[in-house]
């Protein structure tokens, strides 16, 4: 498994993704609903959770 490695903590990478949206704000939800609808596997990451 492949890793990103921060200074306190590694994080797997997990999943294969079209499309990468980092924060579920007021832009981050509307990008993700749109590039889902047009067919891109979509993941959304928001500060420690993660919607797939």
């Amino acid at each position: 498994m492949n890793t990103y490695s921060e200074p306190k903590r590694k994080l797997p990478i997990v999943g294969d993704y079209d499309v990468l949206v980092c924060g579920g704000g007021t832009s981050g939800i509307p990008s993700a609903i749109s590039a889902a609808r047009a067919g891109a596997k979509v993941a959304l990451i928001e500060r420690g959770i993660r919607f797939e």
